[in-house]
């Protein structure tokens, strides 16, 4: 099986709705599990539009988030970009011991030796911290999938449209950083048995 994926690279501090993104470049949106037309016109632009192939039966989103290639996630609740590992690593070290810090101060009257124990636990958990426990794929991209490859005129329109997005006044407007096209392969072989 094969199709394709149109992403939005969006900077991670403007992430947006993706449900109304998705409407906003399509004419297309998933509601309550099912695929809802909401502007008649641009959705015939897009008739090669799918569900995302793994979604659970009977669930139709044509949208997911996807992961930024610019960014990397912290397991922290924010993103960085690549280069700033160290920053970030010594941050979360700093955020471990002041856990640990946190819990000692609250406990030591009570019961010191819980406290003492945790204050131990957090600083050697900041201690054995590496690159590896703060480099997490970064999901603030947007994809759209396809049955088939986008043509250039459907390109043209989500490109444009895109930057034209105004978010409901819950969310910032995003800050558009790129757009990409990605082809997905699936292949299946047959066993003898």
């Amino acid at each position: 099986m094969t199709y394709w994926g149109f992403v939005i690279d969006i900077d991670p501090t403007t992430i947006t709705y993706g449900n109304d993104f998705c409407a906003h470049l399509t004419g297309w949106k998933e509601e309550s599990e099912r695929l809802v037309v909401v502007d008649e016109e641009l959705a015939q632009h897009f008739p090669n539009l799918i569900s995302k192939p793994d979604r659970k039966e009977g669930y139709w989103s044509p949208w997911d988030v996807f992961p930024n290639p610019h960014y990397k996630n912290s397991g922290m609740g924010f993103c960085y970009k690549p280069g700033e590992e160290s920053l970030v690593l010594e941050k979360k070290k700093q955020s471990l011991i002041d856990y640990g810090d946190n819990i000692f101060n609250s406990y030591i009257a009570t019961s010191p030796d819980y406290a003492k124990s945790q204050k131990d636990k957090y600083e050697s958990l900041a201690a054995s911290q590496t690159l590896a426990d703060i480099t997490f794929e970064a999901y603030t991209s947007i994809i759209i999938y396809f049955a088939s490859e986008p043509t250039p005129e459907q390109i043209d329109i989500m490109k444009s449209r895109a930057e034209s997005f105004v978010p409901s006044k819950y969310y910032k407007k995003p800050t558009i950083e790129g757009f990409r096209l990605v082809k997905f392969v699936e292949t299946q072989e047959i066993v003898d048995l």
